[in-house]
């Protein structure tokens, strides 16, 4: 196998674990929607209405994190900051983070546009595709490191 297979193996295997972690289900006994549940379970994020607030809890994250993390599942503090940044945000707001200094910022924005559909997603994509900055991704007891081009990249395929 060629050093580049191997690259394509990597990035599909990326590709497939960031897919995989966007809506969690729990088993047929009990199931219920961590969408729904995760501002409930931060009350003090759910009734905060300062989006300076708001992307100050973000900014002091050591990675982007899914809804659920670790082992036991623990419901993520950084991603319920995301649901609130999604709520309380325009997508010109959104956009206008895709610039701001900290890269876990930069990629939660990215990902709330492309989330509500956005038609600055684009924009922002062509913008993030050279940013090589690394970031730590932590979806459920997974972590790695990756430049925010490549997850961009992933997340539009």
């Amino acid at each position: 196998m060629t050093s580049r297979n191997y690259l394509n193996t990597f990035l599909i295997a990326i590709f497939i674990l960031l897919s995989c972690t966007e809506k969690y289900s729990a088993n047929s006994d009990y199931d219920f929607n961590v969408e729904d549940t995760i501002l409930n379970h931060f009350p003090d994020i759910n009734h905060e209405t300062n989006l300076g607030n708001i992307i100050g809890g973000l900014s002091e994250s050591e990675c982007v994190e899914g809804n659920a993390i670790g082992f036991t599942g623990n419901l993520s503090r950084t991603y319920a900051y995301y649901r609130k940044l999604c709520q309380l945000s325009s997508d010109t707001l959104l956009f206008s983070l895709i610039n701001n200094s900290n890269p876990i910022v930069r990629t939660y924005a990215f990902k709330g546009l492309k989330e509500k559909n956005s038609s600055l997603y684009l924009k922002a994509e062509k913008i993030l595709r050279s940013d090589t900055t690394h970031v730590c991704f932590y979806m459920g007891d997974t972590k790695m490191e990756l430049k925010i081009s490549d997850y961009v990249i992933l997340k539009n395929n």
